[in-house]
């Protein structure tokens, strides 16, 4: 008898043992990444803003880029990725995502499947609302640790696209690590550019005028 539980006791610890290394894998977290460059591209970022839809978000003025999403856990593989597209409500357009083209965005509340609740665009879903709405694009995509992918994405007809990412076994984006996509706005060489036009052309006037004169 006293060998017999010797035996049980043994076999219970030999499956504690066994089961450790999947108790020490932690389920899920904030450890999905977005950014428009792989690496991410520090001047592409913005940091503390008024405006929540550019707050805390790598920017692109491109309607049509490559997005990244990187699996930054050094354990657990994400699996089943879906981004979060979100729109001001109130306008129309469409997105496409890796050849399939999205026009519906009517949600407000995540699907049970994903937590429920509000979709908060600078907050881990799901928390707070927002001004927006979105929908969800199945990317039928896993990542593992440490991994990274890119994802084809295009817009028209909107102002303004914010990328989330979660995935089906409980990973997310922070709110420190999502993407917005507006409209080409000048960049900062292209300005430059401009006024060094205006002012030539400024001083050519009047140095025509004083000719005249």
């Amino acid at each position: 008898m006293k060998h017999k539980a010797i035996f049980h006791l043994a076999s219970l610890l030999i499956a504690t043992l066994i089961a450790l290394p999947a108790w020490a894998v932690p389920a899920g977290g904030p450890h999905l990444w977005l950014s428009t460059t792989m690496p991410a591209d520090p001047a592409t970022y913005m940091g503390a803003d008024d405006d929540p839809w550019l707050s805390e978000s790598y920017l692109t003025s491109d309607a049509a880029f490559d997005l990244w999403i990187q699996n930054a856990s050094h354990q657990g593989t994400a699996t089943d990725l879906s981004l979060l597209l979100t729109v001001h409500d109130g306008e129309s357009g469409s997105v496409t995502v890796d050849g399939t083209t999205y026009t519906g965005f009517g949600l407000t509340l995540l699907p049970a499947e994903y937590g429920g609740g509000n979709h908060g665009i600078y907050n881990d879903p799901p928390t707070t609302g927002h001004d927006g709405v979105y929908t969800l694009a199945d990317l039928d995509l896993d990542l593992a640790p440490l991994a990274a992918a890119s994802v084809a994405v295009s817009f028209t007809g909107f102002s303004q696209v914010h990328f989330d990412v979660i995935s089906a076994n409980g990973f997310w984006n922070p709110a420190s690590h999502d993407v917005t996509a507006g409209a080409p706005v000048p960049e900062p060489g292209t300005l430059l550019l401009l006024g060094s036009g205006l002012l030539a052309m400024g001083l050519w006037a009047r140095r025509r005028a004083r000719t005249a004169a």
